[in-house]
């Protein structure tokens, strides 16, 4: 069985030029019976976007969460997850120019966040180029979430990272 609660609060209309902020908190229990498994988690969510003029805007999100197992023993992870980053826009060009990191109490990693466009046909057509770090924690809610069939016998809570790149061409038609 699964249980969660979720809060939060935000901008109740965005401002272009005043700081919008969005944040949320929530706490959530899985409790798989037939392996005598009880995962808790706790997580506080926040985003904060200060635009500066209609060319630039900074942007950092923030992201902390803690994850506790108790199976044959007691196992537990506690990451930071964040992404500041500017978006920059020169004409037609936009540019997201940042980092993304992760603080976990079993590994640090940083990444650049970068994703450039230019729109090639009007704004039905765009080329872009950019990187950035995803993670996925194998806990047991995200687990049974990809699979709700998969084994959660977990050795021990943990991250994937992944560091992307990626290009290509984007757009959109209609007839």
């Amino acid at each position: 069985w699964y249980f969660g609660l979720h809060a939060g609060i935000q901008n109740i209309s965005l401002s272009k030029y005043k700081l919008n902020y969005k944040a949320t908190a929530g706490f959530s229990t899985t409790n798989v019976s037939d392996q005598n498994t009880l995962e808790q988690s706790l997580f506080i969510d926040g985003q904060i976007e200060k635009h500066r003029t209609d060319r630039l805007a900074f942007v950092i999100n923030v992201r902390m969460e803690g994850f506790f197992l108790k199976s044959e023993k007691l196992k537990s992870l506690f990451n930071l997850k964040t992404s500041p980053h500017f978006i920059l826009r020169f004409g037609k060009f936009k540019s997201v120019l940042g980092a993304s990191a992760l603080i976990a109490s079993d590994k640090i990693t940083i990444f650049p966040k970068v994703d450039l466009s230019y729109p090639v046909y009007k704004d039905h057509v765009q080329i872009f180029i950019g990187s950035d770090q995803k993670t996925f924690t194998n806990s047991i809610y995200n687990l049974l979430s990809i699979n709700p069939f998969m084994n959660t016998n977990l050795n021990k809570l943990s991250n994937s990272v992944a560091n992307e790149i990626y290009g290509g061409v984007k757009g959109e038609f209609s007839f």
